[in-house]
């Protein structure tokens, strides 16, 4: 059904019964924890989750109406409910269920996110490949992946345009870096009553440790191909940054150079913008890094993961 939001400009169309199945059907058997909707709306996909999974889940629901969360607090007194605005990050990290969650941590996320806003052109999100523009919807997925962090991944339906379209296709590139991202059915043009759209049911899976040191670029990783097939076991070495940052200046002329990583290269977690320091190719490493800096501030856009091949500073 189609429930007008108080929150100005937003249309609420609800998940019928059958798409929340199809969603949750996503789902591996063995999910269990806690699985938040931060679009929750009248909570159609995380009641078709308990209905799988029943106890073994923990429903939390976020929504920014008001009276969607009156309702919802009054129909599911079990679950973890909180009203925030899952687009503002004052909002969201003041809420309960988010700071629930930060200590369970999140297993799922399932989403149903706003298709369309009045009057938004888009919003522009920052990550590790780079910033983009973005629609509502993939706003919601992003933020969803970037705050939540579910273990095991996020299944939404989302319009077929923002998956089809070339306004997202860099986004949907840099995001299967990190992330599988499967097309699980498209849904009828009238799958939700009152409006007619082409929409979607994706999962987004992170990539395993083990899938990363198998992607293109890792190839020249110091882990033995053994230990990549080891199923039970990964090897992970730990690089201490050893390299004065003078020696990038040093560098001969024809002599084989790599750029040099330097904590201010982490800043919002991608390179920034002045031209990297070189240094002696003998000096590099290569392989996925998860970049821990060793100085400064500790701030929680400093650590970053890289692929590729680096000589780190001290």
């Amino acid at each position: 059904m189609q429930i007008r939001s108080e929150v100005q400009g937003v249309d609420a169309y609800y998940s019928p019964e059958w798409v929340a199945d199809l969603l949750v059907s996503a789902l591996p058997s063995s999910a269990s924890g806690v699985v938040i909707d931060p679009a929750a709306g009248d909570g159609a996909l995380l009641r078709s989750a308990e209905r799988r999974f029943g106890t073994s889940i923990q429903a939390a629901a976020v929504d920014v109406d008001r009276e969607t969360i009156r309702r919802l607090r009054r129909a599911e007194p079990g679950w973890l409910i909180s009203r925030a605005d899952f687009t503002n990050d004052r909002s969201l990290y003041s809420s309960s269920v988010y700071g629930v969650a930060q200590r369970a941590s999140v297993s799922w996320v399932l989403l149903n996110p706003p298709f369309s806003y009045r009057g938004n052109s888009g919003s522009t999100i920052t990550t590790l490949y780079g910033d983009f523009r973005v629609a509502r919807p993939v706003l919601f997925l992003w933020r969803a992946l970037e705050k939540l962090r579910p273990k095991g991944g996020v299944v939404a339906v989302l319009p077929a345009g923002v998956l089809d379209g070339d306004r997202h296709r860099d986004f949907w590139e840099a995001k299967a870096r990190l992330f599988t991202v499967t097309e699980i059915e498209r849904l009828p043009s009238r799958a939700f009553l009152g409006a007619v759209v082409s929409s979607v049911i994706v999962s987004v899976v992170p990539l395993t440790f083990s899938s990363l040191l198998n992607r293109p670029g890792a190839e020249h990783s110091t882990v033995s191909a053994q230990e990549k097939d080891n199923s039970t076991c990964c090897c992970v070495d730990i690089i201490r940054g050893r390299v004065p940052r003078a020696v990038g200046a040093e560098v001969d002329s024809g002599e084989s150079s790599i750029d040099m990583m330097h904590t201010t290269d982490l800043n919002g977690l991608r390179a920034s913008n002045r031209p990297h320091l070189r240094a002696s190719a003998s000096l590099a490493s290569s392989g996925v890094f998860v970049v821990i800096p060793r100085v400064g501030n500790p701030a929680s856009f400093r650590p970053a993961i890289r692929s590729g091949t680096f000589v780190f500073s001290d």
